[in-house]
């Protein structure tokens, strides 16, 4: 209901403040309560009552936290907004906020359509920012295949140019209704350079290619 939604919305926002109500006359999964306050915009999904949207105005000032920090702060944020096995991939800091992507876990196998952003201000460790709508739009309980590939039958095949360091279990879209579960190969190559190389856990087939882009801001994927 909306006066549960404000309820939450409240205490997301650890504030008694009394804030409007913006109607937000959205259909299916992402249908929310909009609240705003001086400093907030939050969206409350009506089915379920989990935060979809955060929107701040906050500014960060001088940097106090690290990166570390500030995914530890985030992680521990998604568990009180209810959004559990959440484990963090990726994280870029821009005039000093550090914005964390997070993907959820299923047994072994991060499910990278089920995605979740965090934004931390490095000053403080509040919250800025969180979008949740990937993970609203795409969890679900998945019934995974077995492997009929093992890592290393997985890795055949890859250029001599690079080396596998490590090897995971990740569930990666493949357009916008189908999803590939798939191994994730951590390589790299001569020059030092980071791919990601995604095979199919059951036919071994390549169903996907990222290079990591590190700079001193965080980690990216192109």
């Amino acid at each position: 209901s909306l006066e549960e939604a404000k309820k939450t919305a409240a205490e997301i926002l650890n504030t008694d403040e009394k804030f409007p109500v913006e109607e937000q006359n959205t259909d299916g999964k992402t249908a929310a309560y909009c609240f705003r306050t001086d400093k907030y915009s939050i969206s409350i999904t009506k089915k379920g009552g989990y935060p979809l949207e955060i929107i701040s105005t906050i500014t960060a000032g001088e940097e106090k936290l690290t990166s570390a920090q500030a995914k530890e702060k985030a992680s521990l944020f998604l568990n009180e907004c209810g959004y559990l096995d959440m484990t963090a991939t990726y994280s870029a800091a821009n005039d000093g906020i550090c914005t964390v992507n997070f993907a959820c876990k299923q047994g072994s196998f991060i499910c990278y359509p089920d995605l979740i952003k965090v934004s931390v201000s490095l000053t403080d460790g509040s919250i800025t920012g969180l979008e949740a709508t990937d993970y609203i739009m795409n969890h679900y309980e998945r019934d995974i295949p077995d492997f009929s590939v093992t890592p290393e039958e997985a890795a055949k095949g890859l250029p001599s140019s690079l080396r596998v360091k490590e090897v995971s279990a990740a569930v990666i879209p493949a357009n916008s209704t189908e999803e590939k579960y798939t191994y994730e190969l951590f390589c790299e190559d001569t020059d030092g350079q980071h791919i990601l190389i995604y095979k199919d856990i059951t036919t071994g087939e390549e169903a996907d290619i990222l290079i990591l882009l590190y700079s001193d801001n965080g980690t990216l994927t192109k």
